[in-house]
């Protein structure tokens, strides 16, 4: 009789008890005496399954007109019934779809038992497994994603959607989706499917939902589903669809707001200023609605692809290697599959050499292309800034999972560095085709270099950016930089060693002059913070210091900034980079002493002396005073542990400044600019811009000044002495003679009394500490 009883009775029967107990409201009753019946026995629940559902979703919410009754108004028979929040249509024939209303113009609401026939929904999914598949896509999760989750937008129903409400209903969908997985997943396999197609047309309204909570409880419930594709290729076609459907809505609404803002200027001629003023007053509106939608859906699928590739903490799953390369293949085969397209070549080498391509990198199989084509437009940057961000969002959450454990994050470098090493090949071999066309333009250095295809540069800077930022994590970590604080693990170390010979290899292809000064500002620029990033990381590695501290003088040229801007102009002037001073901001601080004096400072100082002489005098003044400035002021140190100048009181360095070795003829024109002739209050001016400039000026002084003076250098070299005389006399004298104009101006100007006397202060204390060096 107990093995009968086992047989016989169900699970679900059981919970409906327990809920009986705990929810003793009318409605539940309801549902109770209506719902017994059907579920006595597990042959009465597969029997009744059509009756017991219709049940449990009717009493899960309720017609806003009615908040305390079911939804009585169904249409359908068997797997394919509606609910309707009102019978607006007498003529109920239940096989003509046409007269199923729109499922979002229908209201409900949250009701007492609404959490109870939840639970017991998914507890109904244990008893009956994969008996219930026929209803998930039909009714049950149309019932929970569309009317539960996504009530009508032009109700103000947000309070309905209560944490424990939503979390509730996740917990029931992840209950389906466990004991149905079979059926979901293998659904339209014959038909090529297989890989949850069905699923993904309630992508957009969980991953894309405006509340957070919801995006991340709909990532955790799909998870597990794409985890148990059975095969790589269908999981990576999954995902891959639903990237790049992302990149697609975002490419949309791109295109939509060009039109618009097209069609509102023509427009501007027809329409009154009135109504003009009202359109760009809800112009920013509806834009900000657009952005805050694509932000909210970039989150929700970069949590997606989060939860697909967690495990255990500070572990990633083992599937999540082919995640990992679906969004780099996303992220950069956007372009060179176009490329692939739009070109062809009769020659026979080049064919091969595309084969040698496809070999070395399988996720660049490109042939040879021609420098007219990779013309990206407004869509493609959209589609791919917007894959960008899915890519950064979630290796930014893998990086937080894996917590430090450099060796678990050994395969997503090696994804890396394949898909960057695979578009550097692309370039090089586009560059070794022009060099056989173009060898007397490229003998001329000197000459403004003609940019590389626009979408092979432009996805080598969002690959490059996505492995800047994973370096850039917590100092390097993740790279194995901190191995001494692991004990001496060898197997760390030899990460660290290998990745840091990985790094430095990279970066001199990258930073090779024949490709580097052809790639656009935006790439170079890249390119430089993955450049301070590495080498802040690994400061004391030898291998950074062998290998790209020849880079450096090259780095911090002028000419570097002077690109062409792919229409056929040359000599366009990058307003966006200056090499010299992102190397003096974000490198020089970071790297050892001696490292520092001996290359880098000497290149910057180089660099800022070549720019007085420019054409545009007064812009290179203000240049070479900017990085006069961050050079004097930085405290150099050995390692991380650097200190800035806001992290001092001292507003001079004059100990940096003895050890390094800059010729006089550089020293000499870098005190002219800082030396300017203000003899009388007229040459100072009145205004605030003259004196905030002479303020910046003097704290670079004394740096200047004593550059290559340490005793040992004084020593070997007398006739520095005599040299360094002669500055101190030409120095002080400016001192005395700033000190008159500043007291003139004080007397005669209230206005800018403030600014003046800070100036004098400045004055006074660089001659305090230029005469107690000496």
């Amino acid at each position: 009789e107990e093995e009968e009883e086992d047989v016989t009775t169900t699970t679900f029967a059981s919970e409906l008890e327990i809920a009986r107990d705990r929810n003793a409201s009318e409605l539940f009753n309801k549902f109770y005496r209506k719902i017994w019946p059907y579920t006595r026995s597990l042959p009465e629940v597969l029997h009744h399954a059509n009756d017991i559902i219709r049940v449990l979703l009717s009493y899960m919410l309720s017609p806003e007109s009615e908040p305390f009754n079911p939804t009585a108004h169904v249409l359908g028979k068997g797997p394919n019934f509606r609910f309707l929040s009102s019978k607006k249509h007498p003529n109920n024939d239940d096989d003509n779809e046409n007269n199923i209303p729109n499922q979002r113009k229908n209201s409900f609401v949250v009701n007492v038992v609404t959490t109870d026939v939840l639970h017991l929904l998914g507890v109904l999914a244990r008893d009956m497994r994969h008996e219930i598949h026929p209803f998930v896509y039909t009714c049950i999760l149309p019932r929970i994603i569309n009317d539960l989750l996504n009530p009508p937008t032009t109700k103000d129903l947000s309070h309905h959607l209560d944490v424990s409400t939503v979390e509730c209903a996740f917990r029931t969908m992840s209950y389906i989706f466990k004991y149905d997985s079979t059926k979901l997943i293998n659904d339209g396999e014959k038909d090529g499917g297989g890989s949850l197609e069905k699923m993904r047309q309630y992508y957009g309204s969980t991953l894309g939902h405006k509340k957070d909570y919801v995006r991340r409880l709909a990532a955790e419930s799909f998870a597990p589903l794409i985890r148990k594709i059975k095969t790589n290729v269908l999981r990576r076609k999954h995902l891959r669809r639903v990237i790049r459907a992302l990149a697609a809505s975002a490419a949309a609404a791109a295109a939509t707001s060009q039109t618009e803002s097209t069609m509102d200027e023509m427009e501007d001629f027809s329409n009154d200023e009135q109504q003009q003023q009202e359109e760009q007053q809800n112009q920013p509106t509806v834009l900000k609605s657009v952005q805050r939608a694509q932000n909210d859906a970039i989150d929700g699928v970069s949590l997606l692809l989060f939860y697909t590739v967690r495990g255990v903490p500070g572990r990633l799953h083992s599937k999540s290697q082919d995640v990992i390369k679906t969004i780099l293949e996303c992220l950069i085969l956007s372009s060179t599959s176009d490329y692939q397209k739009n070109t062809a070549s009769d020659d026979g080498k080049k064919k091969k050499k595309a084969k040698k391509t496809k070999k070395k990198n399988d996720l660049l199989a490109v042939t040879t292309p021609s420098l007219s084509n990779g013309i990206v437009s407004n869509e493609d940057k959209a589609k791919g800034n917007a894959i960008f961000s899915i890519a950064s969002e979630f290796l930014f959450k893998a990086r937080g999972h894996v917590q430090g454990e450099c060796l678990n994050f050994a395969f997503v470098w090696n994804e890396l560095y394949q898909c960057l090493h695979g578009l550097v090949d692309v370039l090089t071999s586009i560059k070794h085709d022009d060099d056989d066309n173009n060898n007397k333009e490229e003998k001329d250095m000197n000459a403004s270099p003609l940019l590389l295809p626009q979408n092979i540069t432009d996805d080598l800077g969002r690959i490059v950016g996505v492995m800047e930022e994973c370096i850039s994590f917590r100092d390097g970590i993740l790279l194995g930089s901190n191995s001494s604080d692991d004990g001496g693990r060898e197997d760390i170390d030899d990460f660290y060693n290998d990745q840091a010979e990985r790094l430095s290899s990279t970066l001199v292809r990258l930073l090779d002059a024949k490709l580097y000064r052809r790639l656009p500002s935006e790439t170079q620029s890249c390119i430089l913070k993955l450049l301070c990033s590495s080498w802040k990381a690994n400061p004391d590695h030898p291998v950074f210091a062998s290998r790209l501290t020849q880079f450096l003088p090259s780095l911090t040229e002028e000419n570097n900034m002077l690109i062409g801007d792919g229409g056929g102009k040359k000599g366009k002037r990058s307003e966006s980079l200056d090499p010299a001073l992102v190397l003096a901001r974000d490198l020089l601080p970071y790297l050892p002493r001696k490292l520092a004096l001996r290359s880098l400072v000497p290149a910057v100082l180089a660099s800022a002396a070549k720019r007085i002489s420019s054409s545009d005098l007064d812009r290179g003044d203000k240049e070479s005073l900017v990085l006069m400035h961050v050079v004097a002021t930085s405290q150099l140190e050995s390692g991380k542990e650097a200190i800035t100048e806001d992290d001092t009181d001292d507003l001079f360095s004059i100990d940096t400044a003895k050890d390094c070795a800059v010729p006089e003829s550089v020293q000499s024109l870098l005190l002219d600019v800082c030396l300017s002739d203000i003899s009388s209050p007229e040459q100072l001016g009145s205004s605030k811009i003259a004196i905030a400039r002479l303020s910046y000026a003097v704290r670079c002084i004394p740096f200047l000044t004593h550059i290559g003076c340490s005793n040992k250098s004084l020593d070997k070299d007398p006739n520095k002495k005599g040299v360094l005389s002669s500055v101190l006399k030409k120095v002080n004298k400016w001192y005395i003679s700033t000190l008159k104009t500043l007291a003139e101006v004080e007397r005669s100007d209230d206005y800018l009394q403030k600014e003046v006397c800070v100036a004098k202060a400045l004055v006074l204390e660089a001659l305090g500490v230029t005469s107690n060096e000496v």
